[in-house]
């Protein structure tokens, strides 16, 4: 079921391109006049890496043949596969920094990424409507950025909360739950931690860019 959630965040990730002449491919292009933009998505199981190139000239770069997209974190590794012009892999890791490596013959350019936090993610799993929801997660970011909360279910209308401080909880007010329809329905509590100040570093590329998330989910039944 996880697998499933990652594989169906590919629709969403990544940037499109509006040139109207074919991209050049990455094997037409020096290493270290390419830029990689990595995405990471990671629910503390499994990463879902998803990579696009530019160049100095092209805000798009395909990958070329001869050359190798590599995710690797720990003793975890996997090719990147094609998605459209992106590639992407879903790697088993519950590592913070993960490599991804663009591989041409003996040479690489090696993008070093770091993820915010990880953290893990309690709650009740029967609420009454009328009652308030509490949750809890932990380590507490030493920066003090609270993940974001959103509640979605059938029978109330979604509730999406920032916590202005880390404090390793929050708790929801009934009254922030409007229902919709009656009845028992079962509801999932998101809470993501990202952090955009996080760059990566790299070596032999001209350069990376990257966007991280640490993701929890937690189910729950809303009693009438």
């Amino acid at each position: 079921m996880k697998r499933v959630l990652f594989l169906v965040l590919l629709a969403s990730l990544g940037c499109g391109s509006s040139e109207s002449s074919p991209p050049p491919t990455s094997d037409q292009v020096p290493l270290d006049q390419i830029t990689l933009h990595v995405s990471v998505r990671s629910n503390g199981e499994a990463a879902l890496v998803m990579v696009n190139l530019s160049s100095q000239q092209n805000s798009l770069v395909y990958l070329g043949e001869g050359d190798r997209l590599v995710a690797r974190a720990g003793a975890a590794s996997a090719e990147l596969v094609s998605f459209g012009y992106q590639r992407g892999v879903l790697l088993s890791t519950n590592a913070t920094t993960l490599d991804v490596v663009l591989e041409r013959g003996a040479a690489r350019g090696v993008a070093h990424v770091t993820l915010p936090p990880a953290f893990g993610l309690d709650g009740p799993t029967e609420l009454p409507r009328r009652s308030p929801l509490t949750v809890r997660w932990g380590p507490i970011d030493p920066a003090g950025k609270a993940p974001g909360l959103r509640i979605e279910s059938d029978c109330v209308s979604a509730v999406v909360r920032v916590p202005s401080i880390d404090s390793g909880s929050y708790t929801f007010d009934p009254a922030d739950f409007i229902l919709r329809t009656p009845g028992s329905c079962i509801a999932m509590l998101t809470a993501a931690r990202t952090d955009a100040s996080l760059k990566p570093t790299f070596e032999g590329l001209a350069g990376a860019k990257s966007s991280g998330s640490q993701v929890r989910t937690l189910t729950f039944r809303i009693d009438p």
